[in-house]
């Protein structure tokens, strides 16, 4: 596919997301291979050898399925195989391959849900928001942890519906009374978060009384 200002904007309007959070998911998903670098940055195509493959396996019927070889990233020998309908390679071999696009393919995927839910929990993420300046009291510095941390955390309220704000209040009230039980452990947080989650809280107004101690 041809990656222009015109396609940028299509996808971005039909997911409905910003054309630099697109540009993102994309120059993410070149970094891990799921498309073809060198591809995209001599002809912007977003192609690979995994989507190539596919493309003349499910199209071997049509009259005319050959790929423009300016931007071909199939051997000859892989198009002659294809061709024929023989192979040169063993089962183990193919299923090796299959696997490998598959991860791939995968992994592709993972990067957008994951880049989707950092850009909505953004707010929560902030240095200076209410709930950080608790969390930051567990004396984590890793900035990439600290975010998994609350991002693996956080999304299962988020796919359940529960908006951001609310969402602060519920990790800075469970991170209170981790600290005000001093166990400034994350795995103790974590474990008071699976257990509302669990009881089907949704708010900090849903929590129990007595749990609203302040420290």
């Amino acid at each position: 596919m041809k990656w222009d200002d015109d396609v940028r904007f299509l996808v971005a309007d039909d997911v409905g997301a910003s054309e630099s959070a697109v540009d993102e998911l994309v120059n993410k998903a070149l970094k891990v291979d799921f498309f073809n670098k060198k591809m995209f940055d001599d002809h912007k195509i977003l192609t690979s050898h995994g989507i190539q493959t596919r493309y003349q396996q499910a199209a071997y019927k049509k009259k005319d399925s050959s790929i423009d070889s300016k931007y071909c990233l199939i051997s000859d020998t892989e198009k002659k195989v294809s061709d024929t309908g023989n192979s040169i390679n063993d089962n183990d071999s193919t299923q090796s391959k299959e696997k490998e696009t598959k991860e791939n393919e995968s992994k592709g995927e993972e990067i957008i849900l994951n880049q989707n839910k950092e850009n909505e929990l953004a707010p929560l993420l902030k240095g200076e928001s209410s709930f950080m300046d608790y969390y930051n009291r567990f004396a984590i510095s890793d900035r990439q942890i600290r975010q998994t941390q609350v991002i693996s955390a956080a999304i299962p309220f988020l796919n359940r519906g529960i908006n951001v704000e609310e969402l602060s209040k519920l990790m800075k009230l469970a991170t209170q009374i981790a600290i005000q039980s001093n166990a400034l452990t994350w795995e103790y947080v974590k474990g008071i978060l699976k257990n509302w989650y669990k009881i089907g809280i949704r708010s900090s107004a849903d929590v129990p009384k007595h749990k609203k101690q302040s420290v």
